[in-house]
């Protein structure tokens, strides 16, 4: 016989139960044993039935909203998010994660605003400051990355976290030797494929052709890596190493010169 364990039955959609699961206390609590459990889809209709048959809170929306938002549904999560922040304008728990959302979405500019907030509220929290310096970094605004990078990694200076943003901007910024003193720390430090790669960029920003191969090389022995891997990588960077001033026949050359040391 079919096993009523092995799947999940939505409480109150079974016959001999549901008369007994449709008061709003009842189904407070069927919604909330959804919501620990993350059966978030059955969680968020519950919650759906509360509403409709309560008075909503703020709590209420926050939960509905979470809900969507690990469906996946992160517009449907922002809205319900706004409808929480008009009841309770002060949760961080509800800046951070519209906040957050935004940010999903690709909307860097709104969820800048929502991170600032949230700065005011927690200034010394290096994680928002890093987060600020992302939104920044994104809206091409460097300067203020940079110096919000900065700030998380006086805030918590025992984290590496700061390190590779940091140095990213630095190399944006034409200031290769102070790139290269945080490229140093990276690659001292649990380097991943990326590092090498961004490493190779450096140098072939400030003329060490050279350099630039060996790195490349590192970034192609490196686990999991390989030399289709790197030729995708470097196409992909191709704008940002034309906008810091190497040519496409340098590029190319590039790739070239890697290929053939890969192979010896």
């Amino acid at each position: 016989f079919t096993n009523p364990f092995a799947f999940l039955s939505h409480l109150i959609d079974i016959p001999v139960l549901a008369d007994n699961l449709r008061g709003p206390e009842t189904l407070s609590l069927v919604a909330e044993f959804y919501f620990k459990r993350k059966y978030y889809s059955e969680a968020f209709n519950t919650f759906s039935l509360v509403a409709e048959n309560a008075r909503p809170s703020a709590a209420l929306f926050q939960k509905m909203g979470y809900s969507k938002q690990q469906m996946g549904d992160i517009n449907g999560a922002i809205n319900l998010y706004e409808q929480a922040e008009l009841m309770n304008a002060e949760s961080q728990w509800t800046i951070r994660n519209l906040a957050a959302c935004y940010k999903t979405l690709g909307r860097f500019d709104n969820a800048l605003k929502y991170y600032q907030r949230l700065e005011s509220l927690r200034p010394d929290d290096a994680s928002i400051a890093l987060n600020i310096g992302h939104c920044y970094l994104a809206l091409d605004n460097i300067k203020e990355a940079l110096h919000n990078y900065y700030k998380a990694e006086f805030l918590d200076e025992q984290s590496t976290r700061a390190w590779r943003p940091v140095a990213w901007c630095l190399m944006l910024n034409r200031d290769f030797e102070q790139s290269l003193t945080y490229y140093n720390r990276i690659i001292n430090n649990e380097p991943t494929v990326a590092d090498y790669l961004n490493l190779g960029h450096l140098h072939l920003a400030s003329g060490q052709a050279a350099k630039a191969i060996e790195a490349y090389k590192q970034c192609i022995a490196a686990e999991g890596s390989s030399i289709e891997t790197f030729i995708n990588s470097i196409k992909n960077d191709e704008p940002t190493l034309l906008s810091l001033g190497v040519n496409a026949e340098m590029i190319s050359f590039i790739i070239d010169a890697v290929q053939y040391a890969s192979k010896q």
